[in-house]
């Protein structure tokens, strides 16, 4: 698998596990960052052991290019790759990040098409 099929496979467990929870249901700010927290903690391995396997020789340098840019974006500081654990679980957090980001635009774009629509 390419990096970007395991950006997607983990995308879509998440969205998966999302419908699951909170389809239909109301949903603030604050559940969506305990989801994406919950799910991308290396705690829980559960993506970890989807993707694992995958891991090969063609896609770990463009992951560990993906996960030193999206850490200095975020540290300011250069990301050690010398661990295949810390690498896969950081991967998944900041793919789990943009997961959160498109959940909070939703929401927002929700809650603005909402206003536009109450009566006056």
């Amino acid at each position: 698998m390419k990096m970007e099929e395991l950006k997607e496979y983990i995308y879509d467990f998440l969205e998966t596990e999302w419908c699951s929870s909170y389809d239909g249901v109301e949903y603030t700010d604050d559940d969506i960052d305990s989801f994406t927290q919950y799910w991308t903690n290396s705690e829980n391995e559960e993506i970890y052991y989807g993707i694992e396997n995958e891991l090969n020789m063609n896609n770990i340098f463009d992951i560990i290019r993906y996960v030193e840019f999206e850490y200095d974006n975020m540290c300011g500081e250069t990301f050690s790759t010398h661990c295949k654990d810390k690498l896969l679980k950081t991967f998944i957090y900041f793919v789990g990040s943009g997961f959160n980001v498109d959940k909070l635009a939703n929401l927002e774009s929700d809650e603005e098409s909402d206003e536009e629509e109450a009566p006056s």
